[in-house]
């Protein structure tokens, strides 16, 4: 594939396809979207990386007072709420990049038109992302297979937020619309991306995890770890940033899918491009010519 060239977001694709062209616009698109990234969420990711190292309890802090199971969690409750924050705004930049995509085309847009299409449907997509979180825990009450039915569709959220502008509850149901048919075929992609982003996390999260265990290890025997907890938060801030990229492959194969699924019902990319091949045929500054009346005289015609 040429690297350069623009992929259409709005065709029908099988399971296969969708899978390959994620690859593809990763690939073609992983230095520029990167780069947006990092300029917006370098610093986020770093402070998460620091407050993840210097602010989690470790279990040298219960060892004279013991395990308090709220306070733990207590102290964890802020770093989980900037955590999802910063989730929800990064989620927002890859579905705003990709609208940008697909309505400039590649590479014709700025870091600051990402952050500003990202920023207009933040506050929708937060309230959004929680309405979501509260029906999926209600499914989870109800037993583990309606958590299923309704992530399923939920996973097209943001896309729909984004491409039809919808309000939030229209954008749930949209959802449900959308998958409606072809709920084991997204099911399955969703099963099978979220098996490759959690390899890929594990790998890049070895080496952290491995620091971690090197710093308890060093705590239990009293001896001096604040160079290596320093060490920790570095590989941290990289593991953060490394999760962003190996997230972009969910992110891309839900959208390819989503586009699929309402080109298969509703072919609007079609009609597009054949009202768009009518719009070139037509001669610029010339109307259509006027039709001749079959019952006019032939001195009428003249």
């Amino acid at each position: 594939m040429n690297m350069t060239e623009q992929i259409d977001f709005r065709q029908t694709r099988d399971f296969s396809q969708v899978l390959t062209e994620t690859f593809n616009f990763v690939r073609q698109n992983i230095k520029i979207l990167g780069t947006h990234l990092v300029i917006v969420m370098g610093f986020p990711a770093v402070l998460v990386g620091f407050l993840t190292e210097y602010w989690t309890p470790n279990a040298t802090d219960f060892q004279t007072s013991g395990f308090d199971f709220l306070d733990y969690y207590a102290a964890l409750l802020p770093l989980y709420l900037i955590a999802m924050l910063l989730s929800i705004f990064y989620s927002c930049l890859i579905y705003a990049y990709t609208m940008l995509y697909i309505e400039r085309g590649f590479d014709q847009f700025e870091t600051r038109d990402v952050f500003n299409y990202a920023s207009r449907y933040l506050l929708k997509a937060t309230i959004a992302s929680l309405l979501s979180f509260v029906f999926l825990m209600v499914a989870v009450v109800m037993f583990i297979l309606p958590f299923f039915y309704i992530l399923v569709p939920l996973s097209f959220l943001y896309i729909v937020i984004f491409n039809e502008d919808k309000g939030i509850f229209e954008s749930i149901s949209r959802c449900f619309e959308v998958v409606s048919g072809n709920w084991w075929n997204t099911f399955g992609l969703i099963i099978l991306l979220g098996v490759i982003v959690y390899m890929l996390t594990i790998a890049v999260s070895v080496p952290q995890f491995l620091m971690s265990v090197f710093i308890e290890f060093n705590a239990a025997k009293n001896e001096d770890i604040e160079m290596y907890r320093l060490i920790s938060a570095f590989l941290g801030v990289f593991t953060n940033l490394a999760g962003y990229l190996i997230f972009l492959i969910f992110h891309f194969g839900i959208i390819f899918q989503y586009f699929s699924l309402v080109e298969q019902k509703e072919v609007p990319g079609l009609l597009r491009r054949i009202d768009s091949i009518a719009q070139s045929e037509e001669p610029d500054g010339e109307s259509p010519p006027a039709a001749i009346d079959s019952n006019a005289s032939p001195g009428d015609k003249e």
